[in-house]
């Protein structure tokens, strides 16, 4: 009889250590699955910011362009006002 019940509550003591070991386990996975998304929405994010700064860099280009107009027609204007 001591044996049965010996053998009952180790039984009872690996199937509880099983379900906790499982329900680690799946915690686990939970949260690689969440590292997944957050790293995928970064990735996205990443290429936006690349896409904002190559059409900041552009601005800046055309900023440029527009000066250096500015001044070659101030340039065309001091020159028509000397005549």
């Amino acid at each position: 009889m001591d044996y049965i019940a010996i053998g009952g509550l180790l039984m009872a003591f690996c199937t509880f250590m099983g379900r906790l070991l499982y329900r680690r386990k799946q915690e686990i996975l939970d949260a690689e699955r969440r590292i997944s998304d957050i790293e995928s929405k970064l990735l996205v994010l990443e290429t936006k910011t690349e896409s904002n700064e190559a059409d900041i860099d552009e601005l800046y280009d055309l900023v440029r362009e527009l000066s250096k107009i500015k001044s070659d027609i101030s340039e065309i204007k001091g020159i028509l006002k000397s005549k």
